[in-house]
């Protein structure tokens, strides 16, 4: 590099970057080309700019605020991604979905303050725990759930006992003396199950029948819970 010059990327009069040309050539820049360069410059910072508010804009569309987890809207549509995915390629898929125990109990004896920093403090925990192909989400006010693409039942239950030790040990960052526990309702593909929202539903049953009074629970769906109208 023989020749070189530089201005910055301008936005506001606002200094967002550098952009710079170089030359094997000696004195190939002089004071000439600065004011197109730096013309060029600032529109390339506004478009910059832009870029980043989109992705912005994009990334709140998909993402709870409170947790950092990705929001329902998004777990539904990736969920149903990955369902075709998993029928056409003949792969097994499981879905685990989990509720803090006794949340409401908590808000109430401790505020809501401290509420939104569990729910942090576990998301982050969660988060922890599970692999980078799983997705992970904050689905309603305390319910989480997890899609786990390639992943058998037998091994959601692993994930699931994974996150149980997770929820227990968040009670390190969190000045309250309740314990923390989940309870977990699991699903698979297996069987005849039309589509992702049928897979879904069926772990939310599976949820419902640990029962209201029943906590720190694993519930693996099965046909009778049908049967039993749970």
């Amino acid at each position: 590099m023989r020749g070189w010059v530089g201005v910055p990327l301008l936005l506001r009069s606002e200094a967002i970057g550098c952009l710079t040309l170089d030359s094997r050539q000696v004195g190939a820049y002089d004071h000439i080309n600065i004011p197109l360069l730096q013309t060029f410059a600032n529109e390339a910072a506004v478009a910059i700019h832009n870029a980043q508010l989109l992705a912005q804009v994009e990334q709140l569309a998909i993402v709870d605020p409170l947790t950092g987890l990705y929001n329902r809207r998004y777990f539904m549509e990736i969920g149903q991604r990955e369902f075709r995915r998993a029928r056409r390629q003949a792969l097994p898929l499981s879905i685990v979905v989990a509720d803090i125990d006794n949340f409401r109990v908590w808000n109430d004896e401790y505020g809501h303050l401290l509420g939104d920093r569990l729910l942090r403090v576990l998301s982050e925990g969660m988060r922890g725990v599970v692999r980078e192909a799983d997705i992970l989400a904050r689905t309603g006010g305390d319910e989480f759930a997890v899609l786990l693409p390639q992943t058998s039942l037998a091994e959601a239950v692993e994930l699931a006992e994974r996150l149980s030790r997770a929820a227990k040990e968040s009670l390190v960052v969190i000045p309250a003396k309740t314990a923390i526990t989940l309870s977990f309702g699991l699903a698979d593909i297996e069987g005849e199950c039309s589509g992702f929202e049928d897979l879904y539903r069926r772990a939310e049953k599976a949820l419902l029948n640990t029962g209201k009074t029943s906590v720190n629970r694993i519930s693996l769906w099965d046909i009778t819970m049908e049967e039993k109208g749970v």
